[in-house]
C-alpha cells in the first residue's frame, strides 16, 4: 500500500509461497497476487522440501525478477522490496539510475560502524553479507539476466543460514557481484534502505511538511527489519545500539509503522 501511495502509475506485485485459498481475496486487492508456479519455478517441491520459510521465502526471488523483467516490465525496471519495508516518498533517484544500470544494491553501511560492543558489529554485517538483500533494483538488460541466472543456480541449492559454512540465505552470494556486473550502481543514497544497521550514520530529522528526512534527505523508504507492534518500543531483535525512546522522529515513525500493521490485520 505504501508503495502505491507514492507510485500510483507503478505495479506492485506480491509473490506468496504459502497457501492462499481460504486467505486472501485476489480481487480485493491493490496488488497483483503472484503463485510459484508462476514464475518458471521447476523445482518448487524440491526447494520447499529442503529450506525452511526464511530460506525459501529469500531463494525465490531471481525468479520472480526474472518473471516480472519478462512479463511486466514497460521499460523502466523493476525493484525487489521485503514486505517489512514501507515507502515513504517516490523512489525518483531510483528510477533514475534504473536508466543507466543493469543493477543497484544498497550496502549495509556506508561508513564505519561504532566499535562499542553493541550489535549489530562489523563482524555481523560480514557474516550476514555486505549488501542488504531487503532490496534489489535491476533492469531489462543482458548484464541483469545473466546475474539472475547466476544467482538463481547458487539459490536452488544454496540458500541456507550456515554461517559456518559462508552462507546466510541470499545475500552473502551478491559479496560476488561487484566483480560480475560492470555497469552495477552502488547506491550510497542515505535516504534508501534506512534501518537498524545504518540509523547511526544518519540522522532523522522533520520537514516542514511533516516528512521524515535522514542526514536532510527525503526517506524513500524505511526497512523495519526485525521490528513488530508487539513490542513497540524495539526497533528491532537483531539489534543493541538504537533506542527508538532516544528519538522522537524515530518513535513515530515505529509507531505509525505498528499502528498501520494493526489497522491492516496484525494479529490475525
Amino acid at each position: 500500500a505504501s508503495f502505491l501511495e507514492h507510485h500510483p502509475d507503478g505495479e506492485c506485485f506480491v509473490l506468496v509461497i504459502d497457501e492462499v485459498d481460504g486467505y486472501v481475496d485476489a480481487g480485493a486487492e491493490r496488488f497483483t497476487l503472484v503463485r510459484p508456479d508462476q514464475i518458471g519455478l521447476e523445482a518448487w517441491d524440491e526447494m520447499r522440501g529442503a529450506y525452511d520459510v526464511l530460506e525459501l521465502s529469500t531463494a525465490v526471488k531471481p525468479w520472480l525478477l526474472r518473471h516480472l523483467l519478462l512479463e511486466h516490465d514497460d521499460g523502466t525496471g523493476v525493484a525487489y522490496m521485503d514486505p517489512d519495508i514501507c515507502v515513504l516518498g517516490r523512489m525518483v533517484e531510483l528510477e533514475a539510475s534504473l536508466l543507466q544500470h543493469s543493477t543497484i544494491l544498497t550496502p549495509h553501511v556506508t561508513r564505519g560502524m561504532p566499535r562499542d560492543g553493541e550489535k549489530p558489529s562489523e563482524t555481523d554485517i560480514l557474516l550476514a553479507g555486505v549488501y542488504n538483500l531487503g532490496f534489489i533494483g535491476l533492469s531489462k538488460s543482458e548484464p541483469a539476466f545473466e546475474l539472475l541466472d547466476w544467482w538463481s543456480e547458487r539459490l536452488l541449492t544454496d540458500c541456507h543460514v550456515a554461517p559456518d559454512k559462508g552462507l546466510f540465505v541470499d545475500q552473502r552470494w551478491v559479496d560476488f557481484v561487484p566483480g560480475l556486473v560492470a555497469d552495477l550502481d552502488i547506491f550510497r543514497d542515505t535516504s534508501y534502505n534506512v534501518a537498524y544497521w545504518n540509523l547511526p550514520e544518519r540522522r532523522l530529522s522533520k520537514a516542514a511538511d511533516g516528512s521524515v528526512l535522514a542526514n536532510d534527505r527525503p526517506v524513500r523508504f524505511f526497512h523495519f527489519s526485525g521490528y513488530s507492534p508487539d513490542e513497540r518500543e524495539t526497533l528491532s531483535k537483531h539489534q543493541s545500539r538504537v533506542r527508538i525512546t532516544d528519538d522522537e522522529v524515530l518513535r513515530e515513525l515505529c509507531f505509525a509503522y505498528a499502528d498501520a500493521l494493526e489497522a491492516n490485520g496484525f494479529d490475525a
